[in-house]
């Protein structure tokens, strides 16, 4: 049971990032980049630490491209889209199984 629930709550957290909060970021443009990308740094961190504080995914790929993020360039942004996606369907399997 506290498996389900675990993998229930990371695919929920997962599915959200992906719907909604990666796109909303993408769509800011060089004006308010700084500003929107440091707010949601710190607002999404505990929850990062919590769900994703052991994932492979997110330590080796999705961090890392974070922290290249100065501003918003376009591959950097792909390929967060990119990762996130992986670890949604990641999540999404785990849930699965």
């Amino acid at each position: 049971m506290a498996f389900l629930v675990a993998t229930a709550a990371h695919a929920g957290f997962q599915l959200t990032v992906t719907a909604l909060v990666y796109p909303a970021l993408v769509r800011v443009g060089p004006e308010g980049w700084q500003q929107a990308h440091t707010r949601h740094s710190r607002a999404i961190l505990p929850l990062v630490v919590l769900v994703y504080g052991a994932l492979l995914v997110t330590a080796t790929a999705a961090a890392p491209t974070h922290r290249r993020l100065v501003t918003p360039e376009p591959h950097l942004l792909r390929r967060l889209l990119v990762v996130d996606r992986v670890r949604a369907g990641l999540a999404c399997l785990a849930f699965a199984g």
